[in-house]
C-alpha cells in the first residue's frame, strides 16, 4: 500500500547569472549572483530536486511557436501510419496512444509522445522528422540550438553547487548523442471511468487505474519540462522524501499530492545525477493524474528535454560524495549517547547507454500490458 507525502512546494529560481558571460561561465571567479543561484540550486537538489526556472533562454514567443508546432505535429491524421515507430533501440520515433508504462504496477499510460534526438553530423536529417509537419520541421533545429546553450549552462550551475569542477557535467555533453526530447500530448479522457477503477480495486496493485504518467524518476541528470502558456503542471504530482535514485519501471509505486507552478519550465534531477552524488542530489519521484472532472475534458500538452551523458560516458559515485552520508551520521554521533551506524549506499558503475536502454526497455514492457 503506498504512503501518502506532504505536499511539494518547487521553488522558483532565476538563472541569467549563468546565461550571462561572466564569470564561471567564461572561467573566471564565479560572480556572487552564480554561488547564489548554486547555493539555492544545491539546497532543493539536497532536499527534492524540483526547481521552477526563469531565464533559461527560451523567449515566450519561441515557447508558443513550439506548442503550435507540437499540438499540429499530433493533430496529423496520418500519424499512425506515417511517423517513425519510436523503439527502445533508437529512442525516436511517435509512441501511440496506451503503448507505454514507465511503472511495472500501472497499466499503459494516457498519452501519446513524439521523441527526436540530435542527429550524428549537421549534414543528416533528424531521423525521426520525415513525415511530419513543414510546421515542427522548422522550429526543430532552432529549439534544440538553445537547449544545448541551457544544458550546458545549467551543468555549469550544478557544478558549482556541487563544489565539482566547472566542467564535472559539460565536459560528458560532447556529442549529445544521448540527450533526447519528447513532445507529450494528454488527449481528454474519461474522467468517471478513472475514479470508478480506483474505487474498485481494493488496493491490488495488478488493477490500478491508468494515469497520465505513472509514478517514475527520471532516467539522467536533469530534465526541462516546458509548460505550454497558463497550464502550469495540471496533474503533475512530486514526492518528497524518497530516498534512492530510481523508481519506476520495476522499482515501484507512489502517491502524492500536487504543488501547482505558473508558465514556465520545471527542471529536475534523474537517477544518473542521484548515482554520480550517492543521492545527496535526490532523483525524485513524480508522476502525472487526472486530477479533476474539468482537467480530464482537456487536452494536456508538454516537452522534455533529458539531459543525459554521451552515450560511452561511465556513471559512478564521484569520490567526493562517496561517504556523504556516513559523515552525516558521525555528526549524529556526536550529540547522542547511542551510537549509529550507517552503511555507504553506493551504485555499480554502468555507461550512459547501457543505463538508458535497461530503462527504455522497462518502459516498453510496461506498455505491452494491455
Amino acid at each position: 500500500m503506498s504512503l501518502l507525502y506532504p505536499s511539494c512546494k518547487i521553488p522558483s529560481v532565476d538563472l541569467k547569472p549563468f546565461f550571462e558571460e561572466n564569470g564561471c561561465v567564461i572561467g573566471d571567479e564565479p560572480t556572487k549572483d552564480q554561488l547564489l543561484v548554486a547555493e539555492t540550486i544545491n539546497k532543493i537538489c539536497h532536499e527534492h530536486g524540483f526547481i521552477h526556472i526563469r531565464n533559461f533562454g527560451l523567449t515566450k514567443k519561441m515557447g508558443d511557436t513550439l506548442f503550435n508546432a507540437a499540438k499540429e505535429l499530433f493533430d496529423s491524421p496520418n500519424k499512425e501510419s506515417d511517423y517513425t515507430k519510436w523503439s527502445s533501440h533508437t529512442n525516436t520515433g511517435y509512441s501511440s496512444y496506451r503503448s507505454e508504462s514507465l511503472n511495472k504496477n500501472r497499466p499503459p499510460e494516457l498519452k501519446e509522445a513524439f521523441n527526436i534526438k540530435f542527429p550524428p553530423t549537421a549534414h543528416i536529417t533528424n531521423p525521426s522528422l520525415p513525415h511530419t509537419p513543414l510546421s515542427f520541421q522548422n522550429i526543430v533545429d532552432e529549439y534544440t540550438r538553445i537547449m544545448k546553450v541551457a544544458a550546458i549552462r545549467y551543468g555549469m550551475a550544478c557544478a558549482l553547487a556541487l563544489d565539482l569542477p566547472i566542467d564535472f557535467f559539460t565536459k560528458t555533453l560532447n556529442t549529445f548523442d544521448s540527450v533526447t526530447s519528447r513532445f507529450l500530448h494528454y488527449p481528454p479522457c474519461d474522467f468517471h471511468n478513472i475514479t470508478q477503477t480506483a474505487t474498485t480495486t481494493n488496493n491490488n496493485d495488478k488493477e490500478l487505474p491508468p494515469i497520465r504518467v505513472s509514478e517514475h524518476t527520471d532516467f539522467g541528470c536533469y530534465t526541462f519540462l516546458l509548460l505550454r502558456g497558463n497550464q502550469g503542471p495540471m496533474g503533475l504530482q512530486v514526492k518528497p522524501g524518497q530516498r534512492g535514485g530510481e523508481i519506476g519501471g520495476i522499482a515501484g509505486e507512489h502517491d502524492d499530492e500536487e504543488e501547482e507552478e505558473p508558465f514556465g519550465a520545471i527542471i529536475n534531477t534523474g537517477a544518473m545525477m542521484a548515482r554520480m552524488t550517492n543521492d545527496y542530489w535526490k532523483a525524485t519521484p513524480h508522476r502525472v493524474i487526472v486530477p479533476s472532472a474539468e482537467l480530464a475534458s482537456k487536452h494536456r500538452y508538454s516537452i522534455a528535454f533529458f539531459v543525459d551523458p554521451d552515450s560511452h560516458e561511465l556513471i559512478e559515485v564521484d569520490e567526493k560524495y562517496a561517504d556523504w552520508n556516513n559523515n552525516y551520521a558521525a555528526a549524529d554521533n556526536d550529540d547522542n549517547d547511542e551510537k549509529k551506524t550507517t552503511s555507504s549506499l553506493s551504485y555499480e558503475p554502468i555507461t550512459s547507454k547501457d543505463f538508458i536502454l535497461k530503462k527504455l526497455k522497462e518502459m516498453e514492457e510496461g506498455g505491452k500490458k494491455a
